[in-house]
């Protein structure tokens, strides 16, 4: 999926009133294989990094990869929920 679709799908998540935070949220969805693995990367990043993972490009690229089963890749693959929660995560403009 292009940048551009994947940022119109993120917008168009149906959300909870309630804010998606990093620390409630989304740091626990990644799992200590997913962030050693992606600290080896070419391009490496850490996903145990607020910091890291709070940009719009990395998170977007993110998102679809998690969204499309490319990542994880040794490990089950996200739910539509696990999913949801990080995509509204971003549309909520990624609260700490």
């Amino acid at each position: 999926m292009e940048k551009a679709k994947v940022e119109t799908f993120v917008k168009a998540l149906k959300c909870p009133t309630t804010p998606v935070t990093w620390t409630a949220d989304i740091k626990n969805l990644f799992t200590p294989t997913d962030i050693a693995h992606m600290k080896m990367q070419a391009q490496p990043i850490d996903l145990s990094s607020y910091d890291e993972v709070s940009t719009r490009p990395t998170a977007l690229a993110i998102y679809q990869a998690v969204s499309s089963g490319y990542m994880p890749r040794d490990e089950d693959r996200w739910t539509q929920a696990k999913c949801d929660t990080f995509g509204c995560w971003i549309q909520g403009g990624f609260k700490k």
